[in-house]
């Protein structure tokens, strides 16, 4: 190796950390997830028998969709959730 190729690495080395700058993230234009998770919704929930062990419960308002799957033989613990805006 000559001179030359020695003295490409110096060169890679300063810009290559260059392209690995991040940007900010946009500014979300719905309203923060935190927000959103809270605005879940709150009236009575239609169930669904899926299997002799699995529920599904559904709630809906307005806005959103709430769905989540529960396990009774784990006491009714969920297995499955789903957010979702309309």
């Amino acid at each position: 190796m000559g001179s030359d190729s020695l003295s490409f690495f110096p060169l890679a080395t300063i810009s290559f950390p260059n392209r690995l700058r991040r940007k900010k993230p946009p500014e979300s234009r719905s309203t923060n997830h935190k927000t959103f998770l809270a605005e879940v919704p709150t009236s009575s929930a239609a169930e669904k028998e899926v299997t002799a062990r699995i529920k599904l419960f559904t709630t809906e308002d307005e806005r959103n969709i709430f769905f989540e799957t529960r396990d009774r033989a784990e006491k009714g613990a969920w297995i499955h959730r789903n957010y979702i805006r309309k």
